[in-house]
């Protein structure tokens, strides 16, 4: 790239300039192969992989401590509060 770079930064560039629309698609379409290959390794659909999908929730819930499903983001808040809650005790378990 030549020096110095003049960076544009904006809210819905994609709209506005073509190439962020290109990026954009390639960025959708790779994700959405990538989610493919990971929903054919653990035999299971888990939805669009966003934590605000009651299907994603719902196969976090059952696996989020499976270590043969290696492909949780372990630094979502959502995990974490799985991990925490199942660390805790019950009053009832004393």
């Amino acid at each position: 790239l030549p020096s110095p770079v003049d960076l544009i930064c904006e809210h819905k560039a994609d709209q506005t300039y073509p190439v962020c629309s290109a990026a954009s698609i390639i960025a959708k379409v790779t994700r959405d192969r990538y989610l493919d290959m990971l929903r054919e390794q653990c035999g299971e659909d888990f939805g669009s992989g966003y934590t605000s999908d009651p299907k994603t929730i719902a196969f976090l819930e059952k696996h989020w401590n499976n270590k043969k499903i290696h492909f949780f983001r372990k630094e979502w808040a959502t995990w974490k509060e799985m991990k925490t809650k199942s660390q805790q005790k019950s009053l009832f378990n004393y």
